[in-house]
């Protein structure tokens, strides 16, 4: 691969010039020419909020990918209290989450991971279960195709299972989330159950390989009220926590048995 500055030019060229002919009647004025940077930037480094920003065109939103950092995230976010929405008008979908207030800190370190692909701030929901009321915060992203990518590996006939290929697709950094969204610490022996009840059996199975094979866990297969869950031995948890202490937020610190 060249880096020359005539090959990326012309890629460049070439890219839109493809876009263009595959979107004819989109608004070739909608982004302004720019002629004079030549920084090369690290894909992801740079992106930051676009909230309040006017609804994308369709060119711009068929340019728009995840970094991996933020596909990383947003793994363990689906594993866990993530879910995903596909739309009726664009065919896309998005990606939305909602956490308790107590959980705030760690929601609002998600949003400023996620705020890139966000038309508007987190707003705050109240329910109700067995005449108690409960107030959370939400947030949900625009809708767009690198989301409906994430989708269609995570949903089948609209119900969200656990892909063929997680293996590759989580790493330490989506197992913080992960365990953040659906970890219970035990303290009686210092493990950590994965809450998968809504998970078949299959991909529980499917699961528990990724983390006995890619992360060299101990782990087994209970069941609460006829429900599998997964249980992390103590001793893998505490060879794996100086790696998820890095990527979980200090608020969440006391899912891997950490003090605060």
């Amino acid at each position: 691969l060249s880096f020359s500055k005539n090959d990326v030019v012309s890629k460049a060229n070439n890219l839109f010039k493809n876009i263009y002919n595959k979107f004819p009647r989109a608004n070739k004025e909608y982004m302004t020419k720019d002629n004079h940077t030549i920084d090369l930037v690290p894909f992801g480094s740079n992106i930051s909020s676009t909230v309040n920003y006017p609804r994308y065109i369709i060119i711009v939103r068929y340019m728009i990918k995840l970094p991996i950092s933020v596909k990383d995230v947003l793994v363990g976010l689906l594993l866990s209290d993530g879910w995903m929405q596909k739309q009726n008008v664009t065919g896309d979908s998005r990606f939305s989450l909602k956490q308790s207030l107590k959980h705030f800190s760690y929601f609002w370190s998600v949003f400023l991971i996620l705020n890139h692909y966000c038309s508007s701030y987190p707003s705050l929901t109240r329910t109700k279960v067995k005449n108690i009321k409960y107030t959370g915060i939400s947030l949900s992203t625009r809708s767009l195709p690198c989301f409906t990518e994430l989708y269609h590996l995570f949903y089948v006939n609209g119900i969200k299972q656990v892909p063929e290929d997680i293996y590759d697709l989580l790493n330490i950094q989506g197992l913080s989330h992960w365990i953040c969204g659906d970890g219970s610490y035990v303290k009686r022996g210092g493990g950590i159950i994965l809450n998968t009840q809504s998970y078949t059996i299959k991909d529980n199975v499917r699961l528990i390989n990724v983390l006995m094979i890619k992360f060299r866990c101990k782990c087994s297969i209970h069941y609460q009220r006829g429900l599998p869950v997964i249980y992390i031995s103590a001793r893998s948890v505490k060879i794996l926590v100086p790696e998820l202490k890095i990527h979980t937020h200090k608020s969440m610190w006391y899912k891997l048995g950490i003090s605060n």
